[in-house]
């Protein structure tokens, strides 16, 4: 589900918030999405707190090669986002 905002208005949202939500969803107990996965990175690369693959693919409940993969894609594109003050889709 896309949420479409009028005159393309960011939509702060505290760190803290959108962690318990990334939180609720880890409890829940199934693997999370990619885009929580982001979320979940993106706040930890804020706080320099980033761990290994292997805490985040426990985490996530991803298979070990899955999340060195795509955390390091995710990575770039996060840092590359931030770098340029860009929205993250």
């Amino acid at each position: 589900m896309e949420t479409k905002f009028r005159n393309d208005r960011m939509l702060y949202i505290p760190g803290s918030v959108l962690k318990r939500l990334v939180q609720d969803e880890i409890n829940r107990g199934a693997p999370i999405d990619r885009e929580s996965a982001i979320i979940d990175l993106m706040i930890d690369m804020h706080e320099e707190d980033v761990k290994s693959h292997r805490y985040y693919a426990k985490r996530w409940k991803w298979k070990d090669h899955t999340t060195y993969k795509r955390m390091k894609v995710m990575r770039l594109d996060i840092a590359e986002r931030l770098n340029q003050g860009l929205p993250n889709d």
